[in-house]
């Protein structure tokens, strides 16, 4: 079986000429651009349905709502490290400070008894 012929006899493939979109599928070419001379013809894409680009735009809305979803859930377990990270820093540098100042009580009275010992030693 042969493929479909123009006017001209040139195989068509298939496609017709669409108005505002080139080639679209279907019969043999038209006989208005049969007595055309063959130049070189580039096909463009033929617009899809417009159920199917609604479609698709739902099926895009949809996965940005599923994306948006998922950054605020990230976002939210973040803030909730960070806030954690915060009281936890906040513990230990009061924990730090309490320590710094029990160290210096102690080295205080440790230079006293050291004092102390040294004042007897020398009598």
């Amino acid at each position: 079986m042969s493929a479909p012929r123009g006017v001209d006899g040139a195989a068509t493939h298939g496609l017709t000429v669409s108005a505002g979109f080139g080639f679209a599928a279907g019969g043999p070419v038209p006989a208005l651009f049969g007595a055309l001379p063959s130049l070189p013809v580039t096909p463009t894409l033929v617009a899809p349905p417009m159920d199917t680009l609604d479609t698709a735009l739902k099926r895009l809305g949809k996965a940005v709502d599923r994306l948006e979803t998922a950054v605020d859930l990230r976002d939210q377990r973040v803030e909730k490290e960070r806030n954690s990270l915060t009281q936890a820093l906040q513990a230990a540098r009061s924990e730090q400070a309490h320590t710094a100042a029990a160290a210096e009580g102690v080295s205080t009275r440790l230079e006293g008894a050291i004092e102390r010992l040294n004042a007897v030693l020398e009598r």
